[in-house]
């Protein structure tokens, strides 16, 4: 209780007050009362806990002293990873500040230089420039800048253009360091390029060459935790070396020593995420207790870890794989009784997977908004047949390795290997293939996650009782269910324009969840870079910000998208989108002008079943309470900007324009032919370009609020000086995505209220 209350204290000193709920429950639960001495305590704790969190985060500001252009000295305090041209690296400069750099490689020469020179530890002199991370700038978005902050204590990325000088610095924290880096380079020259980032991440726990298509599949299907060096991967490890030492004749009392001395070696070899250093301190006080002949609970064992990590960095409360490790460690725990009762090993690994699933899904609603049917059944079989079979054969292949490298052994160990994955990828994609089995919940609200981790709480709490287990069931169901259900009992729309950059991308959905549009996906330039320039996954608007917003939403199909014309920043990231997303229907311009990449996106939307509608003349549909006019243009042989969609909505006599690229001349023939053309919010054209927003136009469509869609310092200068100016001497309240980032406009029956990311 007294770690709960910490945890509860540390996240409220963010801003999470809301957990204090949680608390009372708990309380409340457990009948405790209010004067009660132990319920004293556990409020000083809560309060303690909001302190000291807010003292460490005061004491780990930075301190650097900034400039345009500087020059910095300091030490390497992580693996460089180079990924194409460029090469990220955490750096401690000399005034003990932690920063992350990230530095642009000019040739193919300097990358092989930097691949074969740069390491752990090197002391470095670098010239460049300081820029703050990125904050969030989506609703529900990954917030990177906090990320840093709470991770690494870093609060700056220094953008290098030169590395001046590097020498190495050797003590024995940098050696364990330079032999990880070695040996996952060895591996990588070693073994095939399908298997090496694999044996990466299971053996040292580091997944930056693993693709991000198998890490998404991984995670869609609740198993990302195979890939994650946690308790299961230390057990496994230490296990094996300790029954190695009992079979060499060691007796169990020095093999404890031995593997308690190893146990910080491990930690670092292995990356040091929180999961690692939970398994491996527990493996610590396992061996203390063990040689002490001490008995103490499991889980007062789980919380002095718990505590010690929090008092060492509270800000560990924060990183996901903490909460899933501890979360899921101590229901085990609590259930262990009820797990062992009579049951068969087949009946155990059962019901400890479905207590896992129960106990993390709060954890995994909140940050991926999305749950598999099939994580218990494949959990059922992979956990085994990772423990047993394939983390032990992954251990034995490396250590033939580097026994034997000059025996085939280790190839044809590794040759096994590698078909072992491609079949268990195989059987993962024919799974994904089934049309059932993904739900998207989307990301619950305030209110439904703290009912939520009250109902996970009472049916852990009946099964350490061993009553009421089926009402704790029945009420996780029933709260997943009104969660699934809750938008169509929703009156209100919400009409989202999401931050993409410099680009369009806007979310529509009407009232009851009626129907779900998307008009636009944004999009990047890209350029033709040589082979050796080129990253790993390349960033995709579709995917990474409309597709991932439209998961947090609870949405899981699109009824119409709508794409305004053929401009690389409003379709580059369609297919990124539709990939993602089941779509019902494309809905695109007719034109005999279209471009190559137009006609190439066309191709593969067809490729993929999807109907596509081609609109010639206007269309007009309307549900209860909401109308809509679909504009096309009069010619569509004109330019791409001037023949983009036009879309007019009302929603509970709320008009909203969405005018894609159209320019004064298309806007003039708005103004003729829809004489009749008044809103209230009006989604600037051409990302506030002076060559639209004439001053008629606004004249005649007389919005209250407007919205300019645009990347944040932008090649182009969007939006036009002229063009806000116009538009506030007008009194028309003007919201610019690079400022604002993401702007929500919800509407009610009697009114509508706009927010944005950064209020």
């Amino acid at each position: 209780m007294i770690v709960i209350a910490a945890i509860i204290g540390i996240f409220t000193s963010s801003d999470r007050w809301w957990l204090f709920f949680i608390l009372v429950v708990i309380l409340a639960v457990r009948k405790q009362k209010i004067v009660h001495s132990s319920t004293l305590l556990l409020l000083i704790v809560y309060l303690a806990s909001i302190g000291y969190t807010l003292l460490y985060s005061h004491l780990h500001v930075s301190t650097l002293e900034l400039e345009n252009t500087t020059e910095l000295t300091g030490q390497i305090t992580s693996i460089p990873e180079i990924n194409g041209d460029l090469v990220s690296f955490r750096f401690n400069t000399s005034t003990d500040d932690n920063i992350l750099v990230h530095h642009s490689i000019s040739t193919k020469s300097e990358k092989v230089a930097l691949q074969t020179n740069l390491s752990y530890g090197d002391i470095c002199q670098l010239n460049g420039t300081f820029e703050q991370p990125m904050e969030t700038r989506n609703f529900y978005s990954f917030d990177y800048k906090a990320y840093l902050k709470h991770t690494y204590h870093i609060e700056w990325i220094f953008k290098s253009n030169k590395l001046l000088t590097c020498r190495d610095h050797v003590n024995v924290l940098n050696q364990l360091h330079h032999f990880r880096q070695g040996q996952m380079i060895r591996i990588k020259d070693a073994f095939s390029s399908q298997l090496a980032p694999i044996m990466n991440t299971l053996i040292f726990g580091d997944k930056s060459d693993l693709n991000d298509d198998l890490i998404d599949q991984y995670q869609r299907l609740g198993l990302i935790h195979l890939l994650v060096v946690s308790g299961l991967h230390v057990g496994t490890i230490l296990g094996m070396l300790y029954l190695l030492l009992i079979r060499l004749g060691m007796t169990k009392e020095r093999g404890l020593i031995v593997i308690l001395l190893m146990v910080p070696v491990m930690i670092i070899v292995t990356g040091g995420a929180p999961s690692v250093i939970r398994a491996g301190a527990m493996a610590a006080l396992i061996c203390i207790l063990t040689l002490l002949k001490l008995k103490v609970p499991v889980i007062d064992q789980l919380s002095y870890i718990a505590l010690g990590l929090l008092v060492y960095k509270p800000f560990y409360v924060f990183h996901i794989g903490f909460q899933l490790s501890f979360v899921i460690t101590v229901a085990i725990v609590l259930s262990n009784a009820y797990l062992l009762k009579n049951k068969s090993s087949i009946q155990q690994l059962i019901l400890g997977s479905f207590v896992a699933q129960v106990a993390s899904l709060p954890i995994v609603l909140w940050n991926f908004h999305t749950f598999s049917l099939w994580s218990l059944p494949l959990n059922i079989i992979y956990i085994p047949a990772m423990t047993i079979l394939i983390l032990p054969f992954v251990l034995m292949t490396y250590g033939a390795f580097l026994i034997f490298p000059s025996l085939p052994l280790w190839k044809w160990m590794s040759y096994i290997l590698e078909k072992c994955f491609a079949f268990i990828h195989v059987c993962m994609e024919s799974i994904e293939k089934v049309p059932i089995g993904k739900l998207i919940i989307g990301r619950p609200t305030v209110v439904f996650i703290i009912i939520l981790i009250i109902v996970s709480l009472l049916f852990l709490l009946s099964l350490e009782k061993k009553r009421y287990m089926k009402w704790g069931i029945i009420s996780l169901f029933v709260v997943i269910c009104f969660m699934n259900i809750y938008p169509q009992l929703d009156k209100k729309a919400y009409v989202s324009f999401l931050d993409v950059g410099q680009g369009d991308a806007v979310v529509i959905e009407l009232p009851y969840r009626k129907a779900v549009y998307v008009i636009d996906t944004g999009g990047r330039l890209s350029f033709d870079k040589e082979s050796w320039q080129k990253r790993k996954s390349d960033f995709n608007t579709g995917k990474d910000i409309v597709a991932a917003y439209l998961k947090a939403r609870g949405i899981h199909q699109i009824d119409a998208l709508f794409l305004t014309h053929g401009d690389q920043d409003h379709i580059g990231g369609t297919l990124g989108l539709i990939d993602e997303i089941a779509v019902e229907s494309v809905v695109y311009v007719q034109s005999t002008a279209r471009k190559q990449g137009e006609v190439q996106l066309i191709n593969e939307i067809g490729s993929r079943s999807i109907p596509i509608t081609y609109i010639e003349q206007d269309m007009k549909w309307q549900f209860k309470h909401v109308y809509l006019h679909l504009i096309s243009p009069m010619n569509v042989d004109q330019e791409s900007n001037n023949r983009s969609l036009v879309l007019y909505m009302n929603v509970y006599d709320q008009g909203f324009l969405f005018t894609g690229d159209v320019e004064e001349e298309r806007e003039l023939s708005l103004i003729q032919h829809y004489p009749t053309l008044n809103i209230d919010i009006l989604k600037v054209a051409h990302h506030g370009s002076k060559t639209s927003t004439s001053e008629d136009f606004l004249d005649h469509v007389t919005p209250s609020a407007a919205i300019i869609s645009v990347g944040k310092n932008n090649r182009y200068h969007h939006p036009s000086e002229d063009v806000v100016k116009r538009l506030n001497e007008k009194g028309i309240r003007t919201y610019i995505t690079a400022e604002s980032g993401a702007v929500l406009v919800v509407v009610s029956s009697d009114m509508y209220m706009i927010k944005t990311v950064r209020e």
